[in-house]
């Protein structure tokens, strides 16, 4: 079984280390005792997000229904709501993400035995997502400032006048038409806001993945050490000592699995709830006359929205098919030659582990695979929907 280690003899710390320096740009350091500038950073942070999705909820109900923007307002007032929750989430679970963390890296397996296992392919699997996922996130911030900036300028080559654009269309108390410095305020405010967000959903589906990852290599380990367990070369006590080692260490896993359910539970929510309003309202702009410009900025949501989703549902599928393969292993290993003892302790044990473990929204529904068909499913329902309204 794998044993303390410190951390640089371990590869523990490439599984946080990028999420981690993400939180620490929203002013969150995952630590027992915070840091009051860092506390008030992140209120600060929290705050200025929540004052932008309020303006945008605004600027929709006071908005004429012909507005042609009023569709790009709902979606970007989802895309700010799912970062919020994901935020929140995060603030109110610290306390057990700490925990989860902390357990993971105590249990986490020595570089030797991670080789000898094979198991280097998952930190391999999260260093693909998490460049990624990062890359992405400073895409998706630079290209929509950008266009912004660019529709504003080319309006001044047109007309002779600056566009005054606004990268998040908000309710202005006080006009900024003609005004630069007011207008100024009002597009930093939209963009940093809007950074704030896509670093928030990337660090927090990073922080996901990591966990669950590490939980898969846990069980493919053990899986690996069961199947090496040969009842006819052990004694019965040498055989029953590991078994109960094994079991141990399942007994483990189970109990970090639920905690990892659990802290990520409420961020799983918001992304699979949003998921399919955001596709829809973005499917439903391409509709009429859509400029090229706009449909490669909706494609891009799209495919923003669809590695949330995909990735929450990659997960919990992988979670299951890697618990299911320590559960087969119970049953594949040589068993029969061992003692009635033996096979007593083996008993509890697959008692124990009759059902697999699974990521799941509240105990409702489990996440997998099959939830991505879901969330598609009911986007186009109310695509078809507001298609026929």
């Amino acid at each position: 079984m794998p044993s303390d280690q410190s951390t640089s003899s371990t590869n523990f710390n490439s599984f946080v280390k990028g999420p981690k320096h993400m939180f620490k740009l929203l002013g969150i350091k995952l630590q027992k005792q915070g840091n009051l500038i860092s506390t008030v950073y992140t209120a600060f942070v929290v705050i200025s997000a929540t004052i932008v999705a309020i303006l945008q909820l605004w600027q929709i109900l006071t908005s004429d229904t012909s507005d042609p923007h009023r569709v790009q307002n709902v979606v970007f007032i989802t895309y700010f709501t799912v970062g919020l929750g994901k935020i929140l989430n995060i603030l109110y679970r610290r306390s057990i993400l700490i925990e989860c963390l902390s357990e993971l890296e105590e249990i986490y397996p020595d570089k030797e035995m991670e080789r000898k296992y094979n198991l280097e392919h998952y930190l391999k699997r999260y260093r693909r997502a998490e460049y990624f996922f990062w890359n992405f996130a400073m895409f998706l911030i630079s290209v929509y400032n950008l266009e912004t900036i660019v529709r504003s300028f080319l309006q001044l080559y047109l007309t002779g006048r600056y566009g005054y654009l606004l990268l998040v269309r908000i309710y202005t108390p006080f006009p900024y038409d003609g005004k630069l410095l007011v207008y100024l305020c009002y597009f930093t405010l939209g963009s940093i806001t809007g950074a704030w967000i896509a670093v928030i959903i990337a660090a927090t589906d990073l922080y996901l993945l990591g966990c669950v990852l590490q939980l898969c290599l846990h069980f493919e380990l053990l899986t690996k050490q069961l199947m090496e367990l040969d009842t006819r070369i052990l004694t019965e006590s040498e055989a029953i000592k590991k078994l109960n080692a094994i079991a141990k260490y399942q007994s483990e896993l189970i109990r970090l699995s639920r905690k990892v359910n659990r802290t990520f539970s409420g961020s799983m929510i918001v992304s699979l709830s949003a998921a399919s309003f955001i596709i829809c309202f973005l499917l439903f702009q391409l509709l009429g006359d859509v400029q090229l410009v706009d449909i490669a900025m909706v494609l891009i949501l799209l495919l923003n929205e669809s590695k949330q989703v995909l990735l929450i549902c990659y997960c919990g599928d992988k979670l299951l098919i890697s618990s299911q393969r320590f559960n087969e292993s119970l049953y594949m290993h040589n068993w029969v030659d061992g003692s009635v003892r033996y096979q007593r302790h083996l008993l509890f044990m697959l008692l124990y582990a009759h059902n697999p473990i699974m990521l799941n929204l509240l105990d409702i529904t489990d996440i997998t695979l099959v939830t991505l068909k879901e969330v598609y499913g009911a986007a186009y329902r109310f695509f078809t929907v507001l298609k026929t309204a």
